[in-house]
């Protein structure tokens, strides 16, 4: 665990499994609302998070499956240079096949913590 300082000077303790459930939430939302390229950080702070921590085969195989369908298109937007954004050059169903395995570990890793 990792100790952050908060404004009023006191340490609180936030878990690897916390910052991964938060970065699997705010992912799809940013890739849904067109800032794809943007949610690489919080793409892969979910995936390395899911697979550092304590979760299930199921769980890791999921971010196994959701790291090939953002990183794949995001490759393919990086190798070229006529879109101005990963929003305009997939449609919305690819936009919707990165967002949902993010959405599916997040729903299942707010289930583990309950």
């Amino acid at each position: 665990m990792s100790e952050v300082r908060a404004i009023s000077g006191s340490k609180r303790s936030v878990g690897v499994a916390r910052l991964a459930e938060i970065a699997a939430w705010l992912a799809p939302l940013l890739i849904i609302f067109g800032f794809a390229f943007i949610a690489a950080a919080p793409v892969a702070v979910a995936i390395l998070g899911v697979l550092r921590g304590k979760s299930g085969t199921a769980l890791r195989v999921l971010a196994g499956v959701w790291a090939i369908a953002y990183f794949v298109p995001f490759a393919l937007y990086l190798a070229q240079d006529t879109y101005p954004s990963m929003a305009k050059m997939y449609p919305i169903w690819a936009h919707l096949g990165m967002a949902l395995p993010g959405m599916a570990i997040a729903i299942l890793l707010l289930r583990q913590r309950r």
